[in-house]
């Protein structure tokens, strides 16, 4: 019984900071990033009405907020999951593709062979 009032009282809390925080929010002003393996989730995402946004792809498609990943290494996409490879670039983990262009220029550009 003390456990279940416990996490009543914690999701209680939870909700009171989150209603708080939601009015802050700028919904016209929101950035919007995804990854996907498939083709028609993407063309769906790329038809979203946001300005800001961005998904990576491991294929080529002709639609402007839809980034292709051409990997380097082919042998490391074997042995990773794309959703590992893509998030790797942003933390340092696989520095085949330089982040700061990408955030200033949408262009996904290959930094090391």
């Amino acid at each position: 019984q003390l456990s279940h009032e416990c996490g009543s009282i914690v999701r209680y809390e939870w909700l009171k900071i989150y209603e708080r925080r939601k009015k802050r929010i700028d919904w016209d002003n929101l950035f919007v990033m995804m990854l996907t393996e498939n083709k028609d989730m993407a063309i769906q995402f790329s038809e979203l009405p946001y300005r800001k946004k961005i998904c990576f792809i491991p294929f080529e498609v002709d639609r402007k907020s839809l980034i292709f990943v051409d990997f380097y290494n082919r042998k490391e996409a074997e042995k990773h999951p794309f959703s590992e490879i893509v998030n790797g670039t942003a933390s340092g983990a696989y520095p085949y593709y330089d982040i700061v262009q990408l955030l200033y220029s949408c262009n996904f550009v290959r930094i090391s062979e």
